[in-house]
């Protein structure tokens, strides 16, 4: 059994701060953990795959973390 991927849109709040630190904070998982998600190569920003834990994101920029488990509590 596969797991659902999880999607959430960027908000103002997380516009400027890089794709790595933002999974970190939604997953509630370390960097290094958010960084193996993204070279597993799991991660898709706006419907591309992303492997570049340094990319920038923008406002409205919608992720996919395919594999990986929201904390409990986050949607």
């Amino acid at each position: 059994m596969s797991a659902q991927p999880n999607t959430w849109t960027v908000e103002r709040a997380d516009a400027g701060r890089t794709l790595q630190d933002v999974l970190a904070d939604r997953l509630q998982v370390s960097r290094r953990k958010a960084k193996d998600l993204i070279d597993s190569r799991c991660v898709f920003v706006n419907g591309r795959r992303t492997w570049m834990a340094r990319h920038a994101l923008r406002a409205g920029d919608r992720i996919e973390a395919g594999g990986a488990r929201p904390a409990a509590g986050r949607a």
